[in-house]
C-alpha cells in the first residue's frame, strides 16, 4: 500500500491484491466444482487454479509474516508453481484427446525433482516483500537452471496446443485449445517483458514468479469461462 496525497492506492501485487487474487481463484474452483460435471478436464483445471492460489497465499504469508517463516512460505510457493507446467501440458493432451507416453510423464518427473529440491534443500537465499511484488533469491546457478526448465516446459506445452489445434476435428476442441494458448500468452508475455527489464534491473528476474502468478489469474479466468464451456457439460443435478 502506498500513501499519496492522503489517499491510498494499491500497488500491483501488494498483499491486499495477493489475498484478493487468492479469494478469486478459490471462488473459481468452487464454481467449477458446483456447476460442471467432474471429468478429467475439470479435475486438471481445478488443480491448476488451486496451485496458483497456493502461490498467492504463500506470497501473502511472506509479506504479512502469517503462520510460517518466510523461507517456508517461499518453499511452499515454489513447490506449488513448479507443478503447473506439467499440469498445463497434461491438460492440453486431455483436451485434444491425445495420449503422451513420454513428454507429459517426463515433465511431471522433472517438476517433482525440482519440488524435492525446493522443499528439502537449502537453495533459497531470501525473500523480500516490496511494494509491487515479492523478490525471491535462489542460489546461482540453480535459479538459471530452474527458469530454463520452466520456460522450456511452457513453450513446449504451447507448441503442442497449437499443433493439436490444427488437427482437431471438433470446433469446440479447436476453440478450447486456442484459448489455452491465449491463456498461456497472458502471463508469458509479461514474463518476457520482465526478462527484458531484468537486463537493466538486477531484481527483475527475482521478481519473475510473483509477476507471472499475478498475471496468471487471467489464465484462470480464461480456463473457467472459455476452455471449460467447450470441454465439459453443466452439472444438471445441482440445486437451482
Amino acid at each position: 500500500m502506498k500513501k499519496i496525497n492522503k489517499s491510498t492506492t494499491l500497488a500491483c501485487f501488494s498483499p491486499p491484491v495477493m489475498i484478493a487474487t487468492f479469494v478469486i481463484e478459490i471462488g473459481l474452483v468452487l464454481t467449477l466444482l458446483y456447476r460442471r460435471k467432474h471429468n478429467r478436464v475439470v479435475q486438471l483445471t481445478v488443480l491448476l487454479i488451486l496451485f496458483l492460489s497456493v502461490f498467492q497465499l504463500a506470497e501473502y504469508g511472506v509479506c504479512e509474516k502469517v503462520g510460517f517463516h518466510g523461507d517456508a512460505w517461499a518453499r511452499i510457493g515454489f513447490a506449488s508453481i513448479t507443478i503447473l507446467p506439467p499440469l498445463g501440458m497434461h491438460l492440453m493432451y486431455v483436451i485434444a484427446q491425445r495420449k503422451s507416453r513420454l513428454l507429459v510423464p517426463a515433465t511431471y518427473l522433472a517438476a517433482m525433482a525440482w519440488i524435492v529440491i525446493f522443499l528439502f534443500f537449502n537453495i533459497m537465499e531470501d525473500q523480500v516483500c516490496q511494494g509491487n511484488y515479492v523478490i525471491f533469491h535462489i542460489n546461482d546457478p540453480i535459479e538459471s537452471y530452474y527458469y530454463w526448465f520452466y520456460n522450456i516446459a511452457l513453450g513446449v506445452a504451447m507448441i503442442m496446443g497449437l499443433l493439436f489445434q490444427t488437427t482437431a476435428k471438433s470446433k469446440k476442441t479447436k476453440s478450447a485449445l486456442f484459448y489455452m494458448v491465449v491463456g498461456y500468452l497472458s502471463f508469458i508475455v509479461p514474463s518476457v517483458i520482465v526478462r527484458i527489464i531484468a537486463t537493466f534491473n538486477e531484481n527483475g528476474s527475482s521478481a519473475l514468479p510473483s509477476i507471472m502468478c499475478g498475471f496468471a489469474v487471467v489464465l484462470a479466468l480464461i480456463l473457467v469461462f472459455k476452455v471449460i464451456p467447450n470441454t465439459t457439460q453443466p452439472n444438471k443435478n445441482r440445486k437451482k
